[in-house]
């Protein structure tokens, strides 16, 4: 284990690489003002977009291939997820910090031998 602190920075759609450790900071959603939504409304109606940090978990992920704006990746369990650079602050984590988390068996697989 490394005792160094390391940060992560913030990285621009062209600087993800296949290969690169990231994570997401946060999400953007888009909905529709509902109450806007009715019959009598002669106003054009737009979508309102607001960033949610909650929406993301933060881990690790191993980028897998890159066609802008769409990036695959896979998490430490090996799901893949195919993200939108658009709607997603990306993160790129320190290499060692990625391969910890991809290498440390999580608690779910880990058997015990009672």
């Amino acid at each position: 284990m490394n005792p160094e602190i390391t940060i992560s920075r913030r990285l621009a759609p062209e600087d993800i690489l296949p290969g690169m450790f990231i994570a997401i900071t946060a999400r953007t959603h888009q909905v529709y003002p509902y109450w806007l939504l009715d019959g009598w409304n002669t106003q054009r109606v737009e979508p309102v977009a607001f960033s949610c940090m909650t929406c993301s978990d933060g881990d690790p992920r191993r980028v897998l291939a890159v066609c802008l704006p769409f990036v695959l990746t896979e998490n430490s369990r090996g799901w893949t997820e195919t993200l939108d650079v658009r709607l997603c602050a990306i993160v790129q984590v320190d290499e060692m910090f990625g391969l910890e988390v991809f290498t440390r068996p999580s608690p779910d697989v880990a058997t015990c031998c009672d």
